[in-house]
């Protein structure tokens, strides 16, 4: 983004996405609506309208809300994530944009990368054990992170991205940022599934729009931590502290539904 042909590069790469994006849609196989005769509100008091009918409607499934919550939970976490990037990069680690750049690429690369993992193993039998990984590996690793680079004190001059990855006391943060983001996707994907699984057909879009409603919830409130972190007067750790305490108790939750699953099987 900082040459000068940085931004109709990054604009150009946008449109050819959205175009190829769109293709591939095209290329699925067609689903029919679940509800067919439902009435679409058109229009922006539609919208103001049926925005809470949908939450409503999710808030009387919790065996939907429940991982609809957890969707939302994941991307308030990698809002916060990307949002305190940039400071923690120069302020902690006294690297440069470049450095940056490789962290968001990792990160990318490493949720995609989750979720493909989980794609492929969990085609049989019960794919929330995928969740539950995901959430110890956001737990361990973003915690490592924090307790890594607490005594960190940055150089005078911010170093490049070459400089950085030469250094091999950097290896364990690029380690660790990956191993977060793969655990990101097995952590997702499960969710997302089983909140499609749950859904009746005939509420099913509905349900999912109201998905799209709490994950932009949880995409403002991300960057919030932030505004909590400089209130407190914490260091920017805090940040990496707080997406492992609310990823533990993701585990925990997750475990106890999975314990009383085999309780109610034997």
């Amino acid at each position: 983004i900082t040459p000068d042909w940085g931004v109709p590069l990054i604009s150009a790469l946008l449109v050819i996405m959205a175009v190829l994006g769109w293709i591939a849609m095209r290329q699925q196989t067609p689903a029919p609506g679940g509800n067919p005769d439902l009435k679409i509100r058109w229009g922006v008091l539609g919208l103001v309208w049926e925005t809470p009918r949908m939450l409503g409607f999710a808030f009387r499934a919790p065996d939907v809300l429940r991982p609809l919550l957890g969707v939302a939970w994941f991307w308030m976490l990698a809002a916060a994530v990307i949002t305190v990037l940039p400071l923690f990069t120069r302020d902690i680690l006294g690297a440069d944009e470049g450095v940056v750049a490789v962290f968001q690429l990792i990160f990318t690369i490493g949720a995609a990368l989750g979720a493909v993992i989980c794609g492929s193993l969990a085609k049989t039998g019960d794919a929330l054990r995928f969740s539950l990984i995901g959430a110890i590996m956001l737990t361990v690793f973003p915690l490592d992170i924090a307790l890594y680079t607490l005594d960190r004190t940055p150089g005078e001059a911010l170093i490049s991205a070459d400089v950085f990855l030469n250094d091999s006391s950097n290896w364990r943060i690029l380690f660790d940022l990956a191993a977060s983001a793969i655990g990101g996707g097995l952590f997702l994907v499960p969710l997302q599934a089983m909140a499609q699984r749950r859904a009746k057909e005939e509420m099913r879009g509905r349900l999912l729009a109201a998905s799209g409603v709490l994950n932009g919830l949880g995409g403002t409130l991300g960057p919030l931590v932030l505004l909590v972190i400089g209130a407190s007067a914490l260091p920017l750790q805090a940040a990496y502290g707080f997406v492992a305490l609310g990823s533990f108790a993701a585990a925990l939750f997750i475990a106890s539904r999975m314990l009383g699953r085999r309780k109610s099987r034997q």
